[in-house]
C-alpha cells in the first residue's frame, strides 16, 4: 500500500480530548501524531467529515501544557475482533504556540538516524 503521508508520524502517549458539536471523546491511547494530524484509539466512533477541537494534555514535572487545534475526522475505524477502533484527525487550524509545542514533541520523539532499529 502506498503511503501518501507527507509528514513523519511518531508514537506519543498523551491524553487526547476531541470535542464535537455532539460528542466529547476522551482517550489515553494516542497511536501516532504528526504536524498534520493524529490517530487515537477509541470506541466512540464519529463519521468521517466530523469537525471538532482536539486538545492534548502534557505534563512535564510541574509544568502543564495544552496543545489545542481544530480538526476534521478523515478516518473512522469501528472496533472489531482484530482491530481497535479509532479516529484519524487532520488538523485544520492550530495556533502558533501549540504548533511550536507539537513540533518539539515530534522532533524529540523521532528515532535517532544513527541508532540501529
Amino acid at each position: 500500500m502506498l503511503n501518501k503521508r507527507t509528514r513523519e508520524r511518531v508514537p506519543f502517549d498523551v491524553e487526547v480530548h476531541f470535542d464535537t458539536a455532539d460528542d466529547q471523546i476522551r482517550s489515553r491511547h494516542l497511536q501516532d501524531i504528526s504536524m498534520n494530524g493524529l490517530f487515537f484509539e477509541t470506541e466512540n466512533i464519529v463519521p468521517e467529515g466530523t469537525i471538532g477541537t482536539i486538545k492534548l494534555y502534557l505534563e512535564s514535572g510541574n509544568q502543564h501544557i495544552v496543545i489545542s487545534a481544530n480538526g476534521k475526522v478523515i478516518r473512522s475505524i469501528t472496533q472489531d475482533m482484530n482491530t481497535s477502533g479509532g479516529l484519524g484527525i487532520e488538523f485544520t487550524e492550530i495556533d502558533t504556540e501549540s504548533s511550536i509545542h507539537l513540533f518539539n514533541i515530534i522532533k524529540y520523539q523521532m528515532p535517532d538516524e544513527d541508532s540501529p532499529e
